[in-house]
């Protein structure tokens, strides 16, 4: 973790620790601590997130601030910089970013397996490229430039197959959603 999200982590549980020992003290009519606890939760945690340089989500799920990215919480439409996908602590990330900005790749699909066999993640992508773009991936190939990719985030239990669409030469290139943009 961020040295930086971690101390403010610390001094934030410390302030919740002594809202909670008032709340005690107090007794269960005092709805203001109650209130105080909710925000100082999401302070602390928007806090730490901007921080460690986390992406930011809207109430949608959209992208709106550009940052990291776990990989467990990469979702079907986040565009990414795939050739910025890193791994720290036994973790991915991925650079995510804004569809109207910049970037080399966009996730069309999920998903979560213990065993798969590669065939069948393929055959997945090649339906989520259907679903998504509303092509086949000749197609995304031949008109767009583009090609599919299926990347591996590795979980305790099961896997999650993240199926990508990429610019060819990963250049950060598209500056929009390819949500049917076949249609």
């Amino acid at each position: 973790m961020n040295p930086i999200a971690y101390i403010i982590r610390t001094v934030a549980s410390l302030a919740v620790a002594a809202a909670i020992g008032a709340f005690l003290y107090l007794g269960p009519g005092t709805e203001w601590i109650s209130s105080f606890l909710n925000r100082a939760e999401d302070k602390v945690s928007e806090a730490a997130d901007n921080a460690a340089g986390m992406a930011k989500r809207d109430d949608d799920g959209n992208i709106v601030k550009a940052g990291k990215l776990k990989g467990s919480d990469v979702q079907v439409g986040d565009c990414l910089l795939v050739a910025e996908l890193d791994e720290e602590g036994g973790n991915v990330y991925a650079k995510a970013t804004p569809c109207t900005e910049a970037h080399d790749s966009q996730v069309i699909g999920s998903h979560y397996s213990m065993m798969t066999s590669d065939d069948k993640i393929i055959e997945l992508c090649y339906e989520d490229a259907v679903s998504f773009v509303g092509a086949d991936v000749e197609s995304l190939a031949d008109s767009m430039g583009l090609s599919l990719s299926v990347v591996t985030v590795k979980g305790q239990v099961r896997d999650n197959y993240l199926c990508t669409v990429e610019t060819d030469d990963l250049q950060p290139t598209l500056t929009q959603s390819l949500a049917g943009q076949a249609d």
